[in-house]
């Protein structure tokens, strides 16, 4: 099983993820090590928090680009943004400040995690209608929604993509991340998975384990589609798969 990481905050300097080079290194030997064969890079964007972080991003690319032509050839790597979203991020998208995911129509979107759920709706439903197709960036973290998923349900029903983190389940997160985590994944809610992750301690990206756990408990033509084919599919701007197991 080939893995595909679109959600990670691996490259150095640009966010609240890596600190240094060589942590960054050190981040994408544990992914390949694990069977991670693609990677896209999602710093975050949003100036007010992280500043115009662009440039920063497009080096720090660069070096691991570097890095992996010769340490891992067969690796492959994309880059994206996950975007804090404001009122303000039409505009970024369209001057090409904040980028999509590999220049598809996707937009990994996410917000604070106590933001009211009409604020995540309303900002979702607002990002679609201008044409782009939202990632809903760990939607397990925003505890406002309601325990029934009604909120996540209508976004899916409008097309939106859903994704959780691999620690989340897995009680990396918190006990009311890992509690919605688990349901979605019970009920099939999720689209893909990503590893979010910022740095070797407290948020490492760890793919297996989490691979490991939905096979368990929810089949592996189901955990495929999470850490495989979906994300292919979003860096190829093609439609998520539906199946389930």
């Amino acid at each position: 099983m080939e893995f595909a990481d679109i959600h990670n905050h691996m490259l150095f300097q640009c966010d609240d993820g890596a600190e240094n080079e060589d942590v960054m290194k050190a981040m994408i030997e544990k992914q390949y090590s694990e069977g991670v064969r693609t990677i896209c890079f999602t710093p975050h964007y949003h100036p007010g928090f992280f500043g115009n972080n662009r440039e920063a991003s497009e080096r720090a690319f660069e070096k691991a680009k570097e890095y992996v032509a010769t340490a891992h050839p067969d690796l492959t790597l994309y880059i994206g943004n996950e975007l804090r979203y404001d009122k303000a991020c039409l505009k970024w998208l369209e001057q090409g400040m904040c980028r999509t995911m590999n220049g598809t129509n996707y937009v990994l979107v996410d917000f604070l995690y106590g933001e009211p759920a009409d604020n995540i709706m309303n900002g979702v439903l607002q990002l679609l209608n201008y044409g782009y197709t939202p990632i809903l960036a760990h939607a397990e973290r925003y505890e406002k929604f309601h325990s029934d998923f009604r909120e996540v349900l209508r976004l899916k029903d409008c097309g939106v993509v859903i994704q959780v983190d691999t620690q989340s389940p897995l009680g990396g997160l918190g006990r009311g991340s890992k509690k919605r985590g688990r349901l979605l994944l019970k009920h099939y809610l999720a689209d893909f998975i990503g590893s979010d992750g910022h740095n070797m301690g407290d948020r490492p990206p760890d793919l297996k384990k989490c691979y490991d756990y939905v096979v368990d408990q929810c089949g592996r033509e189901y955990a495929e589609y999470l850490f495989n084919i979906n994300p292919i599919r979003i860096l190829n701007d093609l439609e998520v798969g539906k199946e389930q197991s």
